[in-house]
């Protein structure tokens, strides 16, 4: 999904929770993990994140403004 804050690989959710998943391939792990790490690539996750959750708020008008609660993964694949 793609933001004006950045791009998130996979959103998913169930009756409890809102997923927001990162996925990295590099040659190895280590590299992936380092991807995952930079706090700049952080930052434009957790603000994507935000922006998905603005336009999900909106979308459900004031009688369900309640969300879910949500989390953030990343995962590595060498």
């Amino acid at each position: 999904m793609k933001t004006g804050g950045g791009e998130i690989d996979i959103v998913a959710a169930d009756a409890k929770t809102l997923l927001f998943v990162e996925l990295k391939v590099r040659a190895g792990v280590a590299e992936a993990a380092y991807a995952i790490s930079l706090p700049r690539q952080q930052a434009r996750f957790v603000q994507a994140a935000e922006l998905v959750l603005a336009a999900l708020k909106a979308g459900r008008g004031q009688r369900h403004a309640s969300m879910p609660p949500w989390r953030c993964r990343a995962a590595s694949k060498s």
